[in-house]
């Protein structure tokens, strides 16, 4: 990958803080594969839909890591971490604490989203502005409803 300079930011610079986001969008696929097998109720098409966004979202990133000339790695981050520990914790949380650890995941995505793209080239920062952020912003607010809805149902 060269380090050509772009409106003053550089190509490296552009892959790194994409890749950033590639990897939380990772870890919230595996995430949520791994909680549909705890859930089975009404809430199982709202987590589908957000799986397959994130997962739309991996690729779109990944398409312009690509474009860039960089070659994003495999792995995941806390997300994942988390996600592991709420299999680990599931049989003693219950619904309520899954859906709730859900929503402060798919938070942290959205803030990572919403911080200033100053390292991103005007391509990217357009794709991160224009198409990711909203998606994230409907994820994160089916999840919110869901912790609503359970919140009611709890009163």
């Amino acid at each position: 990958m060269t380090n050509l300079t772009i409106h003053s930011i550089t190509v490296q610079a552009s892959v790194a803080t994409l890749e950033r986001l590639v990897q939380g969008e990772r870890a919230a696929v595996t995430t949520y594969e791994q909680l549909q097998f705890l859930l089975y109720d009404h809430s199982l098409g709202e987590l589908e839909i957000n799986r397959t966004c994130h997962v739309a979202r991996v690729q779109a990133l990944l398409h312009r890591i690509t474009a860039l000339g960089g070659i994003s790695s495999a792995c995941g981050n806390a997300w994942f971490t988390m996600g592991l520990g709420l299999m680990e914790t599931a049989p003693l949380s219950g619904r309520d604490s899954l859906i709730n650890a859900l929503q402060i995941g798919e938070d942290l995505i959205l803030k990572r989203y919403r911080r200033p793209m100053t390292e991103l080239d005007p391509t990217s920062c357009r794709l991160v502005a224009e198409d990711l952020l909203p998606a994230q912003e409907r994820a994160y607010g089916r999840i919110a409803e869901l912790n609503r809805i359970d919140q009611a149902d709890a009163q």
